[in-house]
């Protein structure tokens, strides 16, 4: 038997920098894959992953959050150039044309 706070979450995911719980098609997602971080956009590529809201409140606050990302994505079992990792995410994440991972686009990518 699942409680409602179960049912209410299943298709939520939490936002790694406010900790906040939104819908999977709000969030970007980051996975590690093959040693490499991919922004996902369509949510299907295997690995670990983080869920970020793209806010610019959420955005900023990712720049000092280097060690929870790093463990969270386990980058220190990683053989990845970890020296510009977050501004590099950063960058990816501010240029992205957001129009894609809106749930409303009926358009395929």
């Amino acid at each position: 038997m699942t409680s409602k706070n179960t049912k209410q979450l299943k298709h939520k995911r939490i936002c790694v920098s406010c900790n906040q719980p939104f819908e999977k098609t709000e969030l970007i997602k980051i996975t590690l894959h093959k040693d490499n971080l991919v922004v996902d956009l369509k949510k299907n590529i295997p690995g670990r992953s983080v869920y970020i809201y793209p806010g610019q409140i959420c955005l900023a606050k990712i720049s000092g959050m280097k060690k929870k990302l790093f463990n969270r994505l386990k980058l220190n079992q990683v053989n990845i150039n970890k020296e510009n990792i977050i501004p590099e995410l950063v960058s990816l994440i501010t240029n992205l044309d957001l129009s894609l991972t809106c749930p409303l686009n009926k358009e395929e990518f």
